[in-house]
């Protein structure tokens, strides 16, 4: 029995394998102390591999040398495999003969192995190709599409494994299934966990293989195949898990749909000369003024007269105009930009919850389906996508920020700032979520609290002072002086709820009910109730006003 087993498959690599063995067996053995076999297997070379091999094996006491008819990497690292496990070895490393793999990260593997964890290479630097790296991303988004697992080098040819971890992995792989390796690779990420080390991944020092992009091809469409039907015949999955399965692939299609689908819409209307709603020349007008030096609070008169909205979309407008240009596309473009923030937030949000990539991109591409719900507003010049963002970012750092100390607290408060400075509504959810943070983290969040209301307060009265008053006449008096109409409430209830947020609405409730019936989830069932209400009363309170 051997403490460690290493498995390197060989076919072709004639003029690499002497470097590479006499590479690898001085490092292992000034690692190890020693105790090692290393078993390289021919996979049926054409060239003079074979007898390279048996006499390294001469000269090297550790190597053991394999040969078999060709059956390709996957059957190969197998075999490898079986007479480690056979062998009892109680580690199993796995490299590739080809001399991209560099001994100089050995040690690291070695000296923090531990007991029930796997240990994977993760390629940065890599020096054989952008194709290579593309054909790995391509993977580890099928992976994704298929499992819902991000594994970051499902394929890498650096990994060490304990013996009984392997063992039952092996016993879930069917026999005649191809992609071993990503299969594997998805195993242990999902049990027991694999722990990533950065690796550099060097040229060929042999031969060069050709880009072989329909082998590729034909590759990752077996592993479609095999792993599908695995999923469905021989993994442990019943008809529930199945059928919630397929949902999982319709909900991330269609995200992915909406994502792409705003992305490429928004591209094409920014440009175009017509106003897509009356306020966009109205919002412009206010830009044109701040760029001729001229107030945008000021005294009404028959040639002007303020919108009721908070300065900083305009005064932000204006900067990128200063070197765009006056138009309505400069406007559209920093509504468009603080939409893709929203759906940055609303990913990172749901993601720091859920700890799930997928749910995070579900959540973001949802959002992004609701471009035609609201008018397509995502994208037009005005303020209310820059309010969203800000106060999304806001929303995200008052949960962030207990863990993270005063920078955060600092960041927060300017978000804050920037979110009430972009559309006064926004101090109703930002005052809702600082109630849940003192609720929930009183000791640690309470500066971040002050701060926030502080700034927001301060920010307020300097534009007051800077304005002679007239800010608050725009943006709080004149509102709010506005009757509340009945029909409208009646409107919000029946159009906006329950014509188009009907099933939102529905899935919220529930949410909250099923975190707050777990103990351990309390803190998130409130946080979710305080940003709905929040939201929801930003929404409801310029809504039934005339």
């Amino acid at each position: 029995m051997s403490d460690l087993w290493v498995i390197a498959p060989v076919f072709n690599e004639e003029s690499s394998l002497e470097s590479f063995v006499m590479e690898w067996v001085p490092v292992i053995r000034a690692v190890t102390g020693g105790d090692f076999t290393f078993c390289i297997i021919n996979d049926g070379s054409k060239d003079t591999s074979l007898r390279i091999l048996n006499r390294l094996a001469s000269e090297f006491k550790e190597i053991l040398v394999v040969d078999k008819p060709n059956s390709g990497h996957a059957d190969t690292c197998l075999l490898g495999y079986q007479k480690a496990i056979e062998a009892q070895a109680e580690w199993i490393f796995q490299i590739d003969s080809d001399g991209q793999c560099d001994s100089v990260n050995f040690k690291e593997f070695w000296l923090a192995r531990s007991d029930g964890f796997c240990h994977y290479g993760h390629r940065e630097g890599r020096e054989d190709g952008w194709h290579r790296r593309l054909i790995s991303k391509v993977l580890a988004i099928l992976l994704f599409l298929l499992s819902f697992q991000w594994v970051r080098d499902a394929n890498v040819p650096y990994r060490l494994m304990p013996l009984e971890v392997l063992k039952s992995a092996l016993k879930q792989i069917p026999a005649g299934f191809r992609p071993v390796q990503a299969m594997l690779t998805l195993i242990h990420n999902e049990k027991p966990g694999i722990m990533w080390h950065t690796i550099r991944f060097r040229k060929r020092s042999g031969r060069v293989d050709s880009n072989k992009f329909f082998f590729f091809a034909h590759e990752a469409i077996c592993l479609i195949r095999d792993y599908s039907s695995w999923l469905w015949n021989d993994g442990v999955m019943g008809t529930t898990d199945r059928i919630v399965r397929i949902g999982k692939v319709f909900l991330f299609l269609f995200s992915t749909y909406y994502m792409i689908s705003f992305l490429a819409l928004a591209c094409i209307r920014m440009q175009a000369f017509v106003e897509y709603d009356w306020i966009e020349a109205v919002q412009l007008s206010q830009v044109q003024r701040i760029l001729e030096g001229l107030p945008i609070y000021a005294s009404p008169s028959l040639e002007y007269v303020p919108l009721m909205y908070a300065p900083l979309y305009f005064y932000l407008s204006a900067a990128l105009a200063f070197f765009t240009g006056e138009s309505i596309a400069t406007l559209r473009f920093v509504s468009f930009i603080a939409t893709l923030g929203t759906l940055f937030f609303i990913g990172m949000l749901v993601w720091r919850i859920t700890a799930s990539k997928q749910a995070a991109w579900i959540a973001s591409g949802l959002y992004a389906g609701m471009y035609g719900v609201v008018g397509f507003w995502f994208d037009i010049a005005r303020v209310d996508s820059l309010f969203i963002f800000f106060t999304l970012a806001t929303v995200y750092g008052l949960r962030a920020a207990s863990e993270r100390g005063w920078v955060a607290s600092i960041w927060v408060a300017l978000a804050a700032v920037c979110a009430v400075l972009t559309k006064q509504t926004a101090l109703v959810p930002v005052i809702a979520l600082c109630a849940w943070s003192l609720m929930v983290h009183y000791k640690k969040s309470r500066f971040t609290v002050i701060l926030c209301i502080v700034s927001i307060l301060l920010s307020q009265i300097m534009s007051i002072i800077l304005t002679d008053s007239w800010f608050f006449y725009y943006v709080y008096k004149v509102p709010a002086a506005h009757p509340i109409l009945i029909n409208h409430i009646n409107k919000f209830f029946s159009h906006d709820i329950f014509r188009h947020l009907s099933i939102g609405f529905v899935i919220s409730i529930f949410t909250f009910f099923f975190l707050f019936k777990k103990n351990n989830r309390k803190p998130d069932a409130f946080f979710f109730l305080f940003f709905f209400l929040g939201m929801a009363l930003a929404g409801f309170a310029p809504r039934v006003k005339l």
